[in-house]
């Protein structure tokens, strides 16, 4: 029977206590090693492969103010806060938005590429649409604005430069309190 762990020998008037492992043994062990040591690499390249992995950013609206415009029109500017998940900067190549408020759909604003958000950093973006009142809307600009604020609603989508991020669609919507 090859199954002793423990074997002594007399080595010049010494006792040597030598470990003996059966192949058996042996080979149970490689294996643990060998799954230890793939599970080990495995989890590592997860995580690396999770923060290479592209994120779209985190949106939310910051201001929304109605002013009066020149020749009868009015103007929504809306600004949009952006916080960048990534690990990378991303450009904002273009931005296209339609905008509601209380139901009335006033237009869509389309801008162009002049944004940067840096890695883990935070930038705005603002939108103004020029707008022809509506009855709705032209109470909203020349009466006490409602004390439950105003309804609305601003989506489209962002084209965006970056690692595995191109183009994403975006929707706030909510009430604000106009002032």
């Amino acid at each position: 029977m090859n199954n002793r762990f423990l074997t002594d020998r007399r080595d010049k008037g010494h006792l040597m206590v030598l470990a003996y492992v059966s192949k058996a043994n042996r080979v149970i062990g490689r294996r643990r090693f060998v799954a230890l040591a793939a599970a080990t690499l495995t989890g590592c390249r997860g995580i690396e492969a999770e923060r290479r992995l592209a994120r779209p950013p985190d949106l939310v609206l910051e201001t929304l103010e109605l002013e009066p415009g020149d020749r009868g029109g009015a103007v929504a500017r809306a600004v949009i806060g952006i916080h960048n998940p990534n690990a990378w900067r991303i450009a904002i190549d273009a931005v296209t938005c339609d905008v509601v408020l209380n139901g009335t759909l006033l237009g869509r604003v389309t801008r162009g590429r002049d944004r940067f958000v840096a890695a883990g950093g935070n930038g705005t973006l603002t939108l103004e649409l020029p707008f022809r009142p509506t009855p709705a809307t032209a109470a909203l600009l020349t009466r006490e604005p409602p004390p439950r604020g105003v309804g609305y609603r601003l989506s489209g989508t962002l084209k965006l430069v970056g690692r595995g991020v191109d183009l994403m669609p975006f929707a706030l919507e909510g009430r604000w309190p106009l002032a």
